[in-house]
């Protein structure tokens, strides 16, 4: 993977996905119009300077290595369709689309055009995720109980219908994390609700028991446990970072390792394959409603 790279996206974009991607020594470009936003930022302005800025009507995705599609599940699925020829890699955000139809066309289109795709599952960076992984096939019991507060922002991320709530935006992190460590999904009994995910297995051999829920405090716990010893962690996130003014979000550190890893950004069949699979997961689980 070379390293041009074109972000596309005000909000997560811009404080998340710019400062990791220099961290990660890309050649960053942007769109004209975030620069105001990124001089107003006391934690951006001083990367203005790093950054090439291009006028959205003059964007030709072709002149990049990759692209950063941090926008909205329609806006995202917009861009994928106006781009069927593009070449490089594309970095893209969950949801895929703003239904489970629309997350099934858009991944019909990926694989028919051969766009090679990744998307930001970023717990796989996390040490408590990897000690879970190794340990998959070894009979732990895997505990997660995950709080998040209400996000007070009135956009898509709130609306399920538009590919938001507790599933399509935050569950699907966990929903990736059962699919990486091979739970059998008959195994598995799901309560869920606007406000509440809960996945726990009838295998005893497999125990696991993961939770979201909206809370009025943030946490999150992970209990990895057998008869003989196990491994516990907690923090007021996934990413173990309390944010300070010079680093806002407790994702970028993880976006840098993410950013950083080309090597499992290279296959599209194994990527088409995942996200199937977390497709039939989300289908499976909103027919509980």
């Amino acid at each position: 993977m070379n390293n041009r790279l074109l972000i596309l996206g005000g909000g997560f974009g811009i404080y998340g996905y710019l400062p990791a991607a220099l961290k990660a020594n890309w050649n960053v470009a942007t769109l004209s119009r975030y620069k105001a936003d990124l001089n107003a930022r006391v934690e951006l302005s001083n990367l203005v300077h790093q950054v090439s800025f291009v006028d959205e009507n003059n964007l030709d995705p072709n002149s990049y290595d990759a692209v950063v599609v941090a926008r909205t599940p329609q806006q995202q699925v917009n861009f994928i369709r106006a781009n069927p020829s593009f070449s490089g890699h594309l970095f893209l955000e969950k949801p895929l689309g703003d239904s489970v139809n629309a997350t099934t066309e858009v991944l019909d289109f990926l694989e028919f055009h051969k766009l090679r795709f990744s998307i930001a599952y970023l717990f796989q960076y996390q040490d408590w995720y990897q000690k879970i992984f190794l340990k998959r096939h070894s009979g732990y019991k895997v505990m997660i109980d995950w709080k998040i507060t209400p996000n007070v922002n009135q956009n898509w991320k709130n609306e399920i219908g538009a590919g938001g709530g507790v599933l399509s935006y935050y569950g699907v992190h966990l929903l990736s994390l059962i699919i990486d460590c091979e739970y059998n999904l008959g195994d598995l009994v799901i309560k869920y609700d606007p406000n509440c995910l809960e996945v726990k297995s009838t295998n005893l051999l497999r125990p696991l028991n993961v939770k979201l829920s909206i809370d009025k405090t943030a946490a999150f716990k992970v209990d990895l446990d057998n008869h003989s010893n196990g491994y516990h962690w907690s923090g007021i996130s996934p990413f173990g970072i309390k944010p300070t003014a010079g680093l806002p979000d407790p994702r970028v550190p993880a976006l840098i390792r993410y950013l950083s890893d080309g090597e499992r950004h290279q296959n599209l069949v194994e990527s088409i394959s995942k996200e199937r699979k977390i497709l039939e997961f989300r289908q499976t689980i909103f027919n509980l409603l």
